[in-house]
């Protein structure tokens, strides 16, 4: 097992930020180098830096990039709020309410959203040669979702400011997936007590798990915006 190695590391390095890399078995990647995190695929990715608001989605595919502050969720769900009613304001009655029925399914309100509750199942597994605890993400809607493995950063073997970085970036992608509502309730993964190696989805029984982490140096220019990209914003992708 790799935990002996993880102790060592930890005190070669003490509490010194060291680069590392994690590689999932869906493609994905996390990446940390100087207090700066991209996670993403080979698709797209976001990008933190230290100091910075927010997070920066950078597309591969389109070739942009866009910075999203903290509570964009909500300012796009009153811009989207504001753009239905300005469509609605000139319908008849009968029309405009068989459009409000069909639009309210796409804009989830608050307290629609699913509880989501996390539970420790007392049960540890190793995942990619690292130990790690089970815990289960159950939702009100329909019980267990997820069970997710996650190691803390003693057993990963890195330091703890990137481990805190890493968690900043999770919860980003989180605060993305919950534009979708339903299930993609956000999760805040620094409840978890550690970054997921594992994620068992209960309906289909797929796993998604770390492959390999590598604490070898990261090249820099991977944590910064292509320079070739456009910048653009979420209001010009809403047509604003």
């Amino acid at each position: 097992m790799k935990r002996c190695l993880a102790v060592i590391l930890l005190m070669v390095s003490g509490t010194a930020a060291a680069d590392f890399e994690m590689q999932y078995s869906d493609g994905t990647f996390g990446l940390v180098g100087d207090g700066r995190v991209l996670f993403g695929d080979a698709n797209a990715a976001v990008l933190f830096v230290p100091g910075e608001e927010g997070m920066v989605v950078i597309s591969h595919e389109e070739r942009t990039w866009m910075r999203l502050k903290p509570g964009f969720v909500k300012d796009v769900k009153s811009q989207m709020q504001t753009q239905m009613d300005a469509m609605l304001a000139g319908m008849p009655p009968e029309q405009r309410a068989m459009v409000e029925q069909q639009m309210a399914g796409m804009m989830p309100q608050p307290d629609a959203m699913p509880k989501m509750e996390i539970r420790k199942t007392g049960t540890s597994a190793e995942v990619a040669g690292f130990d790690c605890d089970e815990i289960e993400i159950a939702y009100d809607t329909g019980g267990v979702e997820e069970v997710v493995c996650v190691a803390t950063a003693r057993e990963l073997g890195i330091s703890n400011d990137d481990f805190d970085a890493m968690l900043r970036a999770m919860e980003g992608m989180a605060e993305i997936a919950s534009m979708g509502g339903g299930e993609a309730a956000q999760l805040e993964f620094s409840k978890l007590g550690g970054i997921p190696v594992r994620t068992r989805a209960r309906g289909n029984g797929e796993d998604n798990e770390v492959v390999s982490i590598e604490t070898s140096s990261v090249d820099p220019a991977r944590l910064q915006i292509p320079d070739n990209y456009r910048e653009t914003s979420i209001e010009s992708m809403m047509g604003g």
